[in-house]
């Protein structure tokens, strides 16, 4: 009697470990059903499912609107919306500030890799504008190109997850928006967000970051008398910026 409880539960455990870990699955009907399971036969007309709760269920496909299959590296939450965390990502995210003295751009592309729950990193590059109303009523307006590394990592597992993050790179000179003759500096972006669950592969992104990005060039001018007057500066913009993105598995 104690051999057969033993082996009991040790086959209880197996299964449970195969249900939690190995080619889990989720299936959304039509009807907005879902279920969660273990798929152990298919054939063209259905699929047998052993659900977390250790029930066998026969799927008919003619009901199913999506399977998620190898779903053991994905967070999910009530409605079936869910996270991943593993596998690899690609974001674009835009975003700028701006005020009586200053106005600011940048656009974003990173492809990063999940390492974990909570930890992804990614290499970017980017698109952004800067502009001061500064030195003696002069307008800077300069235009970079930043190349960047990135880390993110996962304060929560909720639908909503909040995050902490940062960029860290060199912002290549650009005078692709026309602007003055400027050199390119270290660029630096601190930054926490939000990351909203979904059903799809695509999911929408929340930030809000200090960006730093360090230049020094020449500024031309003319005097009262209408002689040209130039202007070497050392600059650092210091802008927070409010970004909305999206994420493609």
């Amino acid at each position: 009697m104690l051999f057969l409880f033993i082996f009991s539960f040790l086959g209880f455990q197996s299964i449970r470990a195969q249900i939690t870990t190995e080619n889990k699955a989720i299936i959304y009907y039509f009807d907005g059903s879902i279920f969660v399971g273990h798929i152990v036969a298919e054939d063209a007309l259905q699929m047998q499912l052993i659900a977390v709760t250790l029930d066998t269920i026969n799927i008919n496909k003619a009901y199913i609107k999506r399977i998620l299959r190898n779903s053991e590296h994905v967070l999910l939450h009530q409605g079936g919306k869910y996270h991943y965390t593993h596998g690899n990502f690609v974001s674009l995210s835009l975003g700028g500030s701006g005020g009586d003295r200053s106005s600011d751009f940048e656009l974003d592309l990173i492809l990063g890799k999940r390492f974990s729950k909570q930890l992804s990193v990614g290499i970017g590059v980017g698109l952004s504008h800067h502009s001061t109303w500064n030195f003696n009523g002069l307008w800077l307006d300069n235009g970079f190109v930043p190349i960047f590394g990135y880390g993110r990592y996962y304060l929560r597992h909720k639908k909503a997850r909040i995050f902490a993050a940062a960029k860290l790179g060199y912002g290549i000179a650009s005078d692709w928006n026309f602007g003055n003759d400027h050199a390119g500096g270290i660029y630096f972006q601190p930054a926490i967000g939000v990351h909203f669950a979904s059903r799809k592969r695509t999911r929408f992104i929340f930030t809000i970051g200090q960006t730093l990005q360090h230049t020094k060039g020449t500024q031309f001018s003319w005097d009262s008398l209408g002689n040209e007057v130039r202007f070497n500066y050392k600059y650092l913009f210091n802008r927070t910026m409010i970004k909305i993105g999206i994420e493609f598995k």
